[in-house]
């Protein structure tokens, strides 16, 4: 019967048991790094191709600008307006505004329009101003209607009279 003797190569111990890949240290089977991480960088490389082959592919072509005007006056008033190949438009009109205060504040009135995924056209319209930003379209969420009981009651609070204020002494 032919023993084997382990065999001591650079302070690691090899038996003929053990893959080639494990090592034995102090009596430990310790997988080689080697294999572990190999296999781990494998798995990570073929998901990142997987995700650049799966995205989305920029035009080839570029898109042409169909129309493009922008004034500015000496006022601080301005106005732009842009219109490009592919449906998307915008204009917008801006103003300095008196409200009352040291600096005038500027008004803003605008809107633009794009092609949705599938198709519909989507134009948003805005204003801002002193009041802030103010979008209107037909995609934007609008918040539910009020309860008819609880309308009832705001609307007998605003024709109802004046409390009188109690104070304390």
């Amino acid at each position: 019967m032919v023993q084997y003797h382990p065999e001591v190569v650079g302070g690691v111990v090899t038996h003929p048991y053990i893959n080639r890949y494990d090592t034995v240290r102090k009596h430990c089977l310790v997988p080689s790094p080697t294999n572990k991480y190999t296999n781990m960088k494998t798995i990570v490389f073929l998901g990142l191709l997987a995700v650049a082959v799966a995205a989305p592919q920029a035009p080839t072509e570029p898109i042409p600008i169909l129309r493009q005007e922008s004034e500015v006056n000496p006022d601080g008033s301005y106005s732009y307006s842009f219109e490009t190949g592919n449906g998307i438009a915008a204009e917008e009109k801006g103003a300095l505004k008196n409200i009352g205060a040291e600096e005038p504040a500027l008004e803003v009135q605008g809107q633009f329009q794009y092609p949705s995924d599938d198709g519909t056209n989507i134009q948003l319209t805005y204003t801002a101003n002193e009041n802030g930003f103010q979008p209107q379209g037909a995609h934007l969420p609008t918040a539910p209607p009020v309860p008819a009981a609880i309308q009832r009651a705001l609307d007998y609070l605003a024709t109802a009279p004046p409390q009188p204020e109690n104070r304390r002494r």
